[in-house]
This record gives structure tokens, C-alpha cells and sequence, in this order.
């Protein structure tokens, strides 16, 4: 008998509505992503961290394997989960750029030395949860 696919809650807080280019980046994200599970998860708050904690609640309530949070104003490439996955750890996430300027990446490595074990990963100080 095969394993079961793991399910990924998509968790992400919003007021009443989201921006366009998130919206067509999360449907490009959940059609690359069959034959896995991926409940949608809104959270309708402007405290981000009250938002996160219920996100989290609801995922549990479902049963997901793993949380996929984004921030509704971010626009990713369609590959952001399977990528994300594929490292097999039980926390990644990526860098970005800050909107506003100096536009500098956010988040702080521990280091400046990538991984050996893990081609294209660095353990992390902190790292933004916009896409974690």
C-alpha cells in the first residue's frame, strides 16, 4: 500500500479582500502542486500574529501535514511549494526583498557559509514568514 501524500494548508491572513497578483500566484501554486492536498486557509485579521496562531489552529483542525505560510501581498513562482518540500526539513523558507527602499533581502543568516549537506539552503538567524 503507498504511502498517503502529506496535506499542506496554504495559510495566509487578508482583510476582506487580497491583490490580483497573489490571488493568480496561489491558483499557478495549487495547480502545480496535484496529487497533494492543499486546503486554503484565510484568516481575516490585521494582527498578523493573532492571524498566524488561528491559521495554525484551523490547519490542525484539518489535519495538515504541514503549513505553508504566505503574506497576501506577495507574488511567487508556481514551483514555491514542491521547492520548499523537497528540502526535507521541518522548517524552510525563503528571502525576500523589502517593498520598500533600501530594498534590502530580509531575514539574517547565521553565517555566510551555505549548507554542504543542503545545496542551496543557510541556517538562518530569523527569516521573514511571508513564505515560510
Amino acid at each position: 500500500m503507498a504511502a498517503a501524500l502529506p496535506m499542506v494548508a496554504i495559510c495566509f491572513a487578508s482583510d476582506d479582500t487580497v491583490r490580483a497578483d497573489f490571488a493568480l500566484s496561489l491558483a499557478g501554486l495549487c495547480n502545480s502542486t496535484p496529487p497533494l492536498e492543499t486546503p486554503i486557509v484565510n484568516v481575516k485579521s490585521s494582527i498578523i500574529a493573532i492571524a498566524r496562531n488561528n491559521g495554525v489552529a484551523r490547519a490542525q483542525e484539518l489535519g495538515a501535514d504541514f503549513l505553508l505560510f504566505l503574506d497576501s501581498d506577495m507574488v511567487f513562482p508556481r514551483s514555491t511549494l514542491l521547492r520548499l518540500i523537497a528540502h526535507g526539513r521541518d522548517i524552510v523558507g525563503a528571502t525576500y526583498l523589502r517593498r520598500t527602499p533600501p530594498y534590502t533581502i530580509l531575514g539574517a543568516r547565521l553565517s555566510d557559509t551555505i549548507g554542504e549537506d543542503a545545496p542551496g539552503l543557510a541556517e538562518m538567524q530569523h527569516l521573514p514568514t511571508g513564505c515560510l
